[in-house]
């Protein structure tokens, strides 16, 4: 397999910028293993500059120097993936179409955590009710 070089390096997170700037679901295709060795080393959800890119690669391989390969073979998946465009259907026993795919971001969104932790609340106001010690099983 071909060295990685700097300038690769550099076209790729611009290219993988580009599909987390304008379609994340892009990235559902992957694993969230591979995601997460994607995100890792080529930071594809920072506008860094090269410098701080170069930086970035230094550091990370040398901390985790599994990771690099880790990230390519990723990478081989994503552009592969990107070119046939498989769908990630499956059917359930009712006959209907599910698609399920997940896109694992480099840190939680909070607000949406918070937004979705509110809505379930609010959903389920019995749960307002109940004291924390409520749901603990009593000792006879």
């Amino acid at each position: 397999m071909p060295r990685l070089t700097n300038m690769t390096y550099l076209a790729t997170h611009d290219v993988l910028r580009r599909h987390w700037l304008e379609d994340q679901r892009d990235f559902t295709y992957l694993k969230g293993r591979d995601q997460s060795a994607v995100h890792a080393f080529y930071r594809p959800a920072y506008d860094l500059t090269d410098v701080e890119l170069l930086a970035h690669r230094k550091a990370i391989t040398l901390k985790h120097p599994s990771l690099p390969n880790r990230a390519g073979k990723a990478l081989a998946v994503f552009s592969a993936v990107l070119s046939a465009a498989p769908p990630a259907i499956s059917s359930s026993d009712s006959g209907r179409t599910i698609s399920v795919r997940v896109v694992r971001r480099p840190h939680p969104d909070l607000a949406k955590f918070h937004a979705a932790l509110m809505h379930y609340v609010l959903d389920h106001p019995e749960l307002l009710d109940r004291s924390p010690d409520a749901a603990a099983p009593r000792a006879a």
